[in-house]
C-alpha cells in the first residue's frame, strides 16, 4: 500500500503538536535540563469548550534569579490553588522552557484577602492567599500592568513579606494591619508609607 507523503507529514505534525501542547517538548529540543519545585503564585479558571481550563503563573528559582512562567494546568488533577507546589523540568540554558512533571497534593482553596489604593488613575492592590502576597498595579480599566510576588507571615498586627526564594537582591516588606470593623481594615506599607484598604 502506497502512503501519500503529504498525508503522512500532516499526521506526524498533528501528533507532534498534540504531544507538545499536552506533554511539553521532549528534552532533546532543550539541551541540558533540571528538575525544580515550582510555586503557584497566580491562577485563574476560564471557560474552555464545555468545561474549563486553569491558567497559572509558576515561579521557580535559577542560579541568579526567579523565573515566572505562565502555563495551562491539566484539569484531570483538579484545581490547583495559589501556594501549592508542582514539580517542573526546565531547560538550563533557557529556563522559561519547561514542562510539568508531577502535581503534589494541593493546599486548600482560599479566598483572596484584597486591599486597594487608587492614585493618579493607577489602582494598586495587595492580595493575600495561602502565604503568597501579590503586589500589583492595574489601570483604571482593571488591566494588570505589573505584579510582584512574596511569601508572607503574620505576627499580631504586623505582616512581613519576603522574596519567594532566597535572594539578596529583593528587600523585605513590612505592613501594619489596622482593623476598624468587620468590613474595613487598613494595611500600611511601613517602607513607603502607602496605605491600602479592604476592597
Amino acid at each position: 500500500m502506497n502512503l501519500n507523503p503529504s498525508l503522512f507529514i500532516m499526521v506526524f505534525l498533528a501528533f507532534f503538536c498534540f504531544v507538545a501542547w499536552n506533554m511539553g517538548l521532549p528534552t532533546i529540543f532543550w539541551g541540558e535540563s533540571i528538575e525544580k519545585d515550582a510555586l503557584i503564585v497566580d491562577s485563574k479558571v476560564v471557560p474552555s469548550g464545555r468545561g474549563h481550563v486553569q491558567l497559572a503563573t509558576l515561579a521557580y528559582p535559577t542560579d541568579d534569579s526567579t523565573y515566572l512562567v505562565k502555563c495551562k494546568l491539566a484539569s484531570r488533577n483538579g484545581i490547583q490553588t495559589i501556594g501549592s507546589k508542582i514539580l517542573v523540568e526546565h531547560s538550563v540554558s533557557t529556563p522559561t522552557k519547561h514542562r510539568i512533571e508531577e502535581y503534589y497534593p494541593g493546599l486548600n482553596r482560599c479566598t483572596d484577602e484584597v486591599y486597594l489604593k487608587v492614585e493618579r488613575e493607577i489602582k494598586e492592590s495587595i492580595s493575600l492567599c495561602n502565604g503568597i502576597l501579590t503586589k500589583s498595579q492595574h489601570s483604571m480599566y482593571s488591566q494588570r500592568l505589573h505584579s510582584e510576588y512574596y511569601r508572607y507571615s503574620e505576627k499580631q498586627d504586623t505582616l512581613r513579606a519576603r522574596p519567594l526564594f532566597d535572594s539578596g537582591d529583593i528587600p523585605e516588606l513590612q505592613f501594619h494591619r489596622l482593623e476598624i470593623s468587620d468590613d474595613l481594615t487598613y494595611l500600611t506599607n511601613l517602607h513607603s508609607g502607602k496605605t491600602y484598604r479592604t476592597e
